[in-house]
């Protein structure tokens, strides 16, 4: 999408520059205010302004500045966390394949995982908390991921990430 975007004669890709503020008047934003990595603050108007900055955008802010209503936000609470633990590699295990994606079955199951081979000989495994955790996820999900952990040799203790 990006490629065709910028194909089109009256985008211009603006690279090392800062938003610092939007501006407008009359009730409409009519551009905003930029700022070159090494250069003067300067103001561009556009007859669209999109913000894709993400969770850390100003545009709430910028919109009250100019005197409109921020939009309403919604936050939404992902609960996100994961475990990765290495177990030893041996040929043949996850059918020869190098990385195996393990997909939950809604809506019981909501856990996703990952298998990856790495170097000496080891799996890394995600996300998992325990042997017989490792030994559930795996052969429920996928077949191919259970030769990796079904003796759950693990060669590292558990890492957690996320929020818990």
């Amino acid at each position: 999408m990006r490629r065709r975007v910028l194909a089109r004669p009256n985008v211009t890709l603006l690279e090392r520059h800062d938003v610092e503020a939007l501006v407008g008047g009359d009730g409409r934003v009519t551009g905003v205010r930029l700022r070159p990595l090494d250069g003067e603050e300067r103001t561009l108007e556009a007859s669209l302004v999109l913000d894709a900055t993400g969770r850390g955008s100003r545009a709430a802010r910028w919109l009250s500045e100019l005197g409109f209503e921020p939009p309403a936000e919604a936050l939404v609470g992902a609960d996100i966390g994961y475990t990765t633990r290495h177990y030893r590699r041996e040929p043949g295990d996850a059918g020869g394949a190098d990385a195996v994606l393990i997909n939950p079955t809604p809506p019981h199951e909501r856990r996703f995982g990952v298998l990856l081979a790495q170097e000496h000989y080891r799996w890394v495994l995600t996300p998992p908390t325990s042997c017989a955790g490792a030994r559930r996820s795996t052969a429920r999900t996928s077949t191919a991921c259970a030769p990796a952990s079904a003796g759950c040799t693990r060669s590292s203790d558990a890492t957690r990430s996320g929020s818990w």
